[in-house]
């Protein structure tokens, strides 16, 4: 009886943390010998709270050694991270996609400049009015060959939040030029 309930204690132990799994808590990506994880605990809200980013220099035979790490506020949930030189600087940017709660799902990035031992915020412009116009969230972003993609669908005078009759606009980011404009993608 007693390897019955050890048994069945292991069952659902393995149950929960295949159904923990499925509720993504965390992204990560590699970049030369660092992988960065970002990631909130198991029991924060997914809509609120902060995100830990964590970088570790990978060495052969899957051993990681940590090298920086720091907690962030967020509002969202966490969509994905991008880890790359985004503009031959030869410092690596750390970029973090979180989407808000709520029937807007607007799109907010995060990035961090990391020099190989120490890490600091890089505020990204904001991109000029007419680049927004008819713009109402629901943002997706993609990084290609180093340039930042950032596309929604345009809403149009009645449309309701569920139904933009709009096409869908693509800005791309200058990161050089440090400014956004229309994609030509």
């Amino acid at each position: 009886m007693n390897k019955l309930k050890i048994l069945l204690i292991y069952i659902i132990l393995m149950t929960t943390s295949i159904c923990f799994g499925d509720q993504l808590n965390y992204v990560e990506n590699k970049f030369g010998n660092y992988i960065v994880r970002v990631a909130y605990g198991p029991d924060s809200q997914q809509s609120v709270g902060s995100y830990s980013l964590h970088i570790y220099r990978i060495y052969e035979e899957g051993i990681n050694d940590f090298i920086k790490g720091v907690v962030i506020p967020r509002n969202g949930t966490l969509v994905k991270c991008w880890m790359l030189d985004i503009d031959d600087d030869k410092y690596i940017e750390i970029i973090v996609w979180t989407t808000s709660a709520g029937s807007g799902s607007y799109g907010e990035l995060d990035v961090f400049k990391f020099d190989g031992i120490d890490m600091s915020p890089f505020k990204l412009p904001i991109p000029d009015k007419s680049l927004l116009n008819g713009y109402s969230g629901h943002d997706v972003y993609d990084i290609k060959d180093g340039i930042v993609f950032r596309s929604f669908p345009i809403y149009l005078e009645n449309d309701g939040n569920c139904c933009p009759k709009g096409e869908r606009r693509t800005i791309e980011l200058d990161i050089l030029k440090k400014q956004w404009k229309l994609s030509s993608n």
